[in-house]
């Protein structure tokens, strides 16, 4: 079988490539496989240096350090803040990457930001809670899609300015995921493939079959036990599957448990049914996005905006849900 597989570490996450060639190895093969290798690592070299928020010389770090100031920056980055604009105004401030100060005052710091008192909205109101709040007609708070007259960011060429420090974090890894998988499928090589696989810790994409011809096939893991498979999902198309989880990134902060996943509305770790959420779309970026939302406002979420197909949730009690389309891909679960 000529299979070719190989692992680094990045954004604190194990990253796995595989790729799968028909027939016996072959030099070809080899050669490509190490030069998608090189360029994967540099992708996610490329995304760290433009987005990561715990390095202080990042280029997101040092916007953060400028808010309510125009700085150039990357296409990368301005890429990324050109999505997260976008899934802003799609699910009405749901997913907000305003969140780094509630992040930072719950202990999860990273590379150091403007003071609040120095940063913030030019109204001189907290950032953090910059999305305005009302209730539906079921009493569930939740923002309001216009009600922030002014954009968190503006774009003038290859300037931007934001409003309060952001985190890019979770978009950042599926953007690398994205990337990579563009990369690969430009390769010269990708028309002899039978497949690939792409993962990185929460957020894979899979091309193709095996190398065998059978589906690729994923793991759903078990929010309150990360190392044990709560679910296998077989994979009968190409796609991207992303989780938003709990698992890994909760921690007690004054003498309570908090979590990584904030409501923007509040600047605290949301309140879920869930532990776990996760989707299959064809692009990484929207499937992280999805996740997000459908995490921190399930209810609000379901009932405003069309989602894909493919979701399972993992619930608080350790019980696996998905939508009837979801469960199809559902070979065992525990």
């Amino acid at each position: 079988m000529a299979i070719y597989e190989h692992a680094f570490q990045s954004m604190a996450s194990p990253i796995r490539i595989r790729l799968d060639f028909p027939g016996n190895h072959r030099r070809e093969y080899a050669e490509a496989a190490t030069e998608i290798w090189d360029m994967a690592k540099g992708e996610f070299a490329s995304v760290v240096k433009a987005l990561s928020r715990f390095d202080p010389a990042s280029e997101l770090s040092r916007l953060n350090r400028s808010p309510g100031q125009w700085v150039a920056v990357s296409p990368l980055l301005r890429e990324a803040l050109q999505k997260a604009w976008e899934a802003y105004e799609y699910t009405g401030g749901v997913f907000d990457p305003r969140i780094l100060r509630s992040l930072e005052a719950l202990g999860y710091t990273g590379a150091p930001v403007v003071p609040l008192s120095t940063g913030g909205r030019r109204d001189g109101t907290d950032s953090v809670r910059g999305v305005s709040t009302s209730f539906d007609s079921d009493g569930e708070k939740f923002p309001e899609p216009w009600a922030d007259p002014a954009p968190w960011v503006e774009f003038d060429g290859d300037r931007v300015r934001i409003e309060a420090p952001l985190d890019l974090g979770g978009l950042g890894k599926s953007l690398a995921v994205d990337r990579v998988r563009e990369g690969i499928l430009s390769h010269p090589a990708a028309r002899q493939m039978k497949g690939f696989l792409v993962n990185a810790g929460g957020d894979l994409y899979a091309w193709g079959t095996r190398e065998d011809g059978e589906h690729w096939r994923v793991g759903i893991e078990d929010p309150t036990a990360p190392a044990t498979i709560l679910a296998a999902l077989d994979l009968p198309l190409s796609t991207a599957v992303c989780t938003s989880s709990i698992a890994r990134r909760r921690w007690i902060h004054d003498g309570r448990p908090v979590h990584h996943l904030i409501d923007p509305a509040t600047g605290q770790p949301a309140e879920s049914p869930y532990l776990s959420v996760t989707c299959a779309y064809p692009d990484p970026i929207t499937a992280e996005i999805i996740t997000k939302v459908l995490f921190i406002r399930p209810a609000q979420s379901l009932r405003i905006w069309p989602w894909p197909d493919y979701i399972w949730w993992v619930t608080t009690d350790v019980r696996l849900l998905a939508t009837p389309s979801g469960q199809r891909w559902v070979t065992w679960s525990r």
